[in-house]
């Protein structure tokens, strides 16, 4: 008997190969892709290994130097602005100021002599008395002088020299000609000196201590000018100190936040990869820090988990190929007892047959048997 042996058709479930959810197959999950590339120059690298916390600090120290160095530099700058303010205020006080106050007590000692004139002064004590206020007038004038020969410091203003000339020559005149004619109460001689003699010498010396004044001016006007040049100039400038030491700080700003939020969005990508089934996607994060130890370890728990995968994947082959082979020999053992049985059917019909047959045989020899006896008693009956 032959048993005729049949291969089963490969099953619709049967396990070739796992994908994933983006087209990765068992050899891919073993492989593993994408994984991190480094690069970058060597100040770069080591930026970016800092920590994330020494990143945030190297911002705050960035943004307390720039704050320093703008703090120093303003104060640097209200300093020379201050020094430029006292430079005015010096110039004002120790030179404009003794000015005005001879051309003050130059308008008094004119004014002094006037009076003399106009007034009655024929006896001694009135004359004592305009002598005095003159004196005295001339003292404050010459003090006042001084101060400001004393406030210019060496500088030379040539109307000064013209002034102090003409008012030599005009106390000469006031000295030995109009206070004279006052204290005699000559009013027509005095007008005639006054008038003649003394107004030219007066005319000289007030255009000549008006030009002092307009120099002086011109001087406090430069000396103003330059300190309000001086403090635009330095204002714009920590503007623009300040200007590049913001943009600077954000600058830096930027690139740690970017760093960081690539970083991030690396991980981001493994961990929604994995979420989705793919474990062949590795983050992309060459760094030492906090964010690159993480990535580091997330890729090796996508190895160690590619690796278990890839044993079920392998065992469930391995189970797949062996039920395969069960189906087969399941088949064949069916198909042996089909013919067994067609066989079996066989020795069952020549068993009845034969049955019949020795029914048969059983009923002839009865009916010989019937015969025999059927003779035996007809030869008995004819022996007697």
């Amino acid at each position: 008997m032959d048993a005729t042996t049949t291969s089963a058709p490969a099953r619709p479930g049967t396990l070739t190969h796992v994908p994933s959810q983006r087209g990765g197959t068992a050899a891919d999950l073993a492989s593993g892709t994408g994984g991190p590339a480094r690069s970058g120059s060597g100040a770069t690298r080591w930026f970016r290994d800092r920590g994330v916390r020494a990143k945030i600090l190297l911002l705050l120290g960035l943004t307390a130097a720039v704050v320093a160095g703008t703090g120093a530099y303003s104060a640097l700058t209200m300093r020379d602005l201050a020094a430029r303010t006292a430079e005015v205020q010096t110039v004002s006080d120790d030179v404009a100021t003794p000015l005005g106050q001879v051309h003050q007590e130059e308008i008094k000692a004119r004014m002094l002599i006037a009076q003399a004139g106009a007034s009655v002064t024929d006896d001694a004590a009135s004359q004592q008395e305009f002598t005095d206020k003159i004196a005295a007038t001339d003292a404050d004038l010459q003090t006042a002088a001084d101060a400001f020969v004393a406030g210019l410091g060496g500088a030379e203003i040539s109307s000064w020299d013209d002034f102090t000339t003409a008012w030599s020559d005009w106390t000469t005149i006031r000295d030995e000609q109009l206070l004279p004619a006052a204290f005699d109460s000559d009013q027509t001689l005095f007008g005639s000196i006054g008038d003649e003699v003394a107004q030219p010498v007066v005319d000289q010396m007030v255009a000549a201590l008006e030009d002092v004044e307009s120099q002086v001016a011109a001087y406090l006007e430069q000396v103003s000018d330059t300190a309000q040049s001086s403090a635009t100039r330095a204002s714009w400038l920590l503007i623009a100190v300040l200007a590049i030491g913001l943009l600077l700080i954000a600058a830096v700003g930027l690139v740690i936040a970017r760093t960081i939020r690539s970083q991030v969005v690396e991980v981001q990508r493994a961990v929604q990869a994995m979420a989705d089934g793919d474990l062949t996607v590795a983050p992309r994060v060459d760094s030492h820090d906090e964010l690159g130890r993480m990535s580091a370890d997330l890729t090796r728990a996508q190895q160690h988990l590619r690796g278990a995968i890839v044993g079920v994947v392998q065992t469930a082959q391995t189970v797949a190929s062996a039920a395969e082979e069960l189906s087969a020999a399941s088949a064949q053992v069916v198909a042996g007892s089909d013919e067994t049985s067609a066989q079996a059917g066989v020795v069952a019909a020549a068993a009845e047959q034969v049955s019949r047959n020795v029914q048969t045989v059983a009923a002839g020899a009865e009916q010989m048997g019937a015969s025999i006896r059927e003779i035996a008693q007809n030869s008995s009956q004819a022996a007697k």
